[in-house]
C-alpha cells in the first residue's frame, strides 16, 4: 500500500491544510456574489449580433460543415434554407465528420449543438454557453486562489477573470475560448490542492483526464497539456504511474477519435488561415507581444504594442523567483508559460501572426489572473489586494471606455439588415468578394442564410460573370452583397442596371440592381 506523505507543499503561512480545504458559508456566499457579479457584468455588454465567425461555428454545430466551400461557387440555391438552424440539420455525429477546413477539434461544436437542442437555437442561447464556461472558470479561479491566498484575493482574481475586458469579450462569443478557459482552471485548481494538500491517486487521475478535453477544444492547448504533463512527473511522484497511465489513454483515445480528422484539417485550412501569414517576422515586435500577452488577456487592443503592458511580461519571471513564499506559484506560472509561449514559438518558426490576436492564448487566462494576484500576495497581504483590485479597475476601465478588442472587422450583419428592410419576397441575393478575401462571399452569404426574414429565397456566391443559364433563372431584381468591385458590375452580370449602392461597412457594398430581360441574354 502506498504512503501518501503529509502535505510536505503546505506553505507555514497559511491555515492548517484540512481548515484551508473546508469550504464554509461565507466562502459559499462570497463565491456566489463573484459568480452574480460576473455573469451580470458579461450579460450587459454582449453583443447585439453574432459576428460571422460565430455564425461559423453555429452552422458547424448544425452538421452541416463549413461555411467555406459550402457554397458551390457560380451555383444558384434557389431556395436556400437557414444554414445555421437545427431544422432540417444532419444528427450530431456528423459534426464530427464535417469539420475540415476548420482549424478547431471538435467538442465545443458538440456540446453546442446538445445545449442548443436542450436549451433552444437563438443566439442568446448560444452565446449563453460561452458565458457559462466562463463562470465555471470563475468558480475554480476563485476556487485555487482561496486554497492558496484568502477568500477575498481569491474574488478579486475571479472576478478579475469574469469582468475584465478581452474576459467578457470571450465569454460572450459562440466560440471555444471560453470553455478552453473553464478547463484550464479546473487543471491550476487542481494542481493547487495537490500542492498545498498532498498528491493523492484522484488527483493524479483528474489532472491528467483533464488534457483530453482540452486537446478537444482547441489545439493550441497543447502547451498547456504539456505543461500539466511536467507538473504531473515532478509533483505527483507516489502517484507518478498512475498519472502516466491516465494520460497514455487519454492520448490513445485522441489518436483513435480525432487524429485523422485533424491531420485532414491541417490539410485544408491552411488557405483560410492565410491572413495569418508573414512573410518576415519582426522578431523584436514579436517578443513585446509576448511580454504584453499577459495584460492583453485583461484589456486589449489587437495588433498593437503598449509599453504599460510590456511590464506585465514580469508575470514569466516572478512566479519562480517568489515560489518559495507561495507555492502555488509554480504551476501557475507553469501554466502560463503553456499557454503563452508556444503561440508565440509557432509565430517564430512558422511565419504566422497569432500573437497580434490574443484569444489564441486565452487558456492561460486563469493562470494571469491568479498570478498577479498571487505574486503580490508571496511578497505583502496589502500588496497583493491593492494589485488585485487594480487588475480589475484596468479592465473594467476599457471595458466601459469601449476601446475595441478586436481589429476591425467587416460588419456583415449590417448589410444584411439593409437587405430585410427593403429586399421583395423574390428578390435574389447575390455574393462577390470583389477586392475582398474570398471567404467574405461565404460569409457573406452565411449571414444573409442566419436571417430570420430573408429565406427561403434564391442565393448565389459568385466568382465569375454570371453564365446565361444562371442568368435566365434569376428574378427580376437581385441585391449584391461584395467587397468593392475589382471589375465592371456590367462585365460580371450582363444587362444588370444599378438601381442603388451603399457602403454598409468596410469592405461590403450593398448594391441592389435590376436584371433587365432576365429570361434572356
Amino acid at each position: 500500500m502506498t504512503t501518501v506523505p503529509s502535505p510536505v507543499f503546505h506553505d507555514p503561512a497559511l491555515p492548517a491544510a484540512s481548515t484551508a480545504a473546508r469550504w464554509r458559508w461565507p466562502d459559499i456566499a462570497l463565491l456566489f456574489v463573484v459568480l452574480a457579479i460576473a455573469g451580470v457584468v458579461q450579460c450587459i455588454y454582449i453583443q447585439p449580433e453574432p459576428s460571422f465567425d460565430e455564425l461559423w461555428h453555429l452552422m458547424l454545430s448544425t452538421g452541416r460543415g463549413t461555411p467555406v466551400g459550402f457554397f458551390s461557387p457560380d451555383q444558384l440555391f434557389e431556395a436556400c434554407e437557414r444554414l445555421t438552424s437545427l431544422a432540417g440539420a444532419p444528427p450530431i455525429w456528423r459534426i464530427w465528420t464535417t469539420l475540415d477546413g476548420m482549424p478547431h477539434p471538435p467538442l465545443y461544436f458538440v456540446l453546442l449543438r446538445l445545449w442548443r437542442e436542450v436549451v433552444g437555437e437563438s443566439d442568446r442561447v448560444g452565446n449563453a454557453l460561452s458565458i457559462a464556461c466562463s463562470l465555471v472558470g470563475v468558480a475554480f479561479t476563485f476556487a485555487a486562489g482561496r486554497l492558496a491566498m484568502n477568500c477575498w484575493a481569491a474574488a478579486l482574481a475571479g472576478l478579475a477573470l469574469g469582468c475584465a475586458q478581452t474576459q467578457v469579450y470571450l465569454a460572450q462569443e459562440m466560440r471555444p475560448y471560453a470553455l478552453a478557459t473553464a478547463i484550464a482552471a479546473a487543471a491550476l485548481w487542481l494542481m493547487t490542492r495537490i500542492e498545498l494538500l498532498g498528491p493523492t491517486r484522484a488527483a493524479a487521475i483528474a489532472l491528467a483526464a483533464l488534457t483530453l478535453p482540452l486537446m478537444l477544444t482547441h489545439y493550441f492547448t497543447v502547451g498547456t497539456c504539456i505543461a500539466i504533463s511536467v507538473y504531473g512527473f515532478a509533483r505527483l511522484r507516489p502517484f507518478r504511474m498512475t498519472f502516466t497511465l491516465t494520460l497514455v489513454t487519454g492520448a490513445i483515445v485522441f489518436a483513435i477519435a480525432w487524429l485523422g480528422f485533424a491531420l485532414r484539417q491541417a490539410h485544408d485550412a491552411g488557405p483560410a488561415n492565410d491572413y495569418l501569414r508573414t512573410d518576415r517576422l519582426d522578431l523584436l515586435r514579436e517578443v513585446a507581444l509576448l511580454a504584453c500577452a499577459p495584460f492583453r488577456l485583461i484589456a486589449d487592443r489587437e495588433y498593437t504594442v503598449e509599453r504599460l503592458a510590456l511590464l506585465s511580461g514580469v508575470l514569466f519571471v516572478l512566479p519562480w523567483m517568489l515560489a518559495r513564499r507561495l507555492r502555488p506559484l509554480m504551476p501557475w506560472g507553469l501554466a502560463l508559460c503553456g499557454g503563452i509561449v508556444p503561440v508565440f514559438l509557432v509565430d517564430v518558426f512558422g511565419l504566422r501572426t497569432h500573437l497580434n490576436i490574443i484569444r489564441y492564448a486565452a487558456v492561460a487566462s486563469p493562470a494571469v489572473m491568479l498570478l498577479f494576484v498571487g505574486c503580490a500576495w508571496a511578497i505583502d497581504r496589502r500588496l497583493a489586494y491593492a494589485t488585485g483590485a487594480t487588475v480589475l479597475a484596468a479592465g473594467l476601465a476599457y471595458l466601459v471606455s469601449r476601446n475595441p478588442v478586436v481589429g476591425e472587422c467587416p460588419d456583415f450583419a449590417r448589410s444584411i439588415a439593409i437587405v430585410e428592410r427593403s429586399a421583395a419576397p423574390d428578390d435574389a441575393i447575390l455574393c462577390y468578394a470583389g477586392t475582398a478575401p474570398r471567404f467574405y462571399a461565404d460569409m457573406m452569404a452565411l449571414t444573409a442564410t442566419h436571417s430570420h426574414t430573408l429565406l427561403p429565397r434564391p442565393l448565389m456566391v459568385f466568382t465569375k460573370p454570371i453564365s446565361s443559364d444562371v442568368r435566365a433563372r434569376l428574378p427580376a431584381r437581385a441585391w449584391i452583397l461584395s467587397g468593392h468591385f475589382d471589375r465592371p458590375l456590367e462585365e460580371l452580370i450582363p444587362g444588370a442596371r444599378v438601381v442603388s449602392t451603399r457602403v454598409a461597412d468596410l469592405e461590403v457594398v450593398v448594391t441592389l440592381v435590376e436584371l433587365q430581360d432576365g429570361a434572356t441574354q
